[in-house]
């Protein structure tokens, strides 16, 4: 145990110990007590964290398989877009093609003046 006397130098010409010697007086570190630096795992503990591991694994599960679903449904929505986009951009310039080669054949057919 921890003793905060142990913190206070001992007197001239004793060691650490209380002993007298002849030499400097060296200051020890306190010791600790290795048994109660260990965590104790009683059996509730051991209960609570195998539950806890058994009700955290389906939900990794879970979570990974709706992250994969909803990236293939992200990437599916952008192609089907893409693809109605380009779709939406042809007709667009093909009826913007034929409105000029309609308005070429009137103005060709006029003979090329004005009214």
């Amino acid at each position: 145990r921890y003793n905060p006397q142990n913190d206070i130098a001992p007197k001239a010409g004793t060691t650490s110990m209380g002993i007298s010697g002849t030499g400097p007086s060296q200051r020890l570190p306190p010791r600790v007590n290795a048994g109660s630096l260990k965590m104790r795992f009683g059996i509730l503990k051991k209960f609570l964290a195998a539950f806890l591991l058994l009700s955290l694994l389906p939900l990794l599960g879970l979570s990974y398989y709706a992250r994969h679903k909803v990236v293939e449904v992200g990437q599916t929505a952008v192609a089907s877009s893409r693809q109605a986009l380009t779709q939406n951009a042809m007709s667009l310039l093909e009826a913007r093609a034929r409105a000029i080669a309609q308005q070429v054949e009137l103005f060709s057919a006029g003979g090329g003046r004005r009214s």
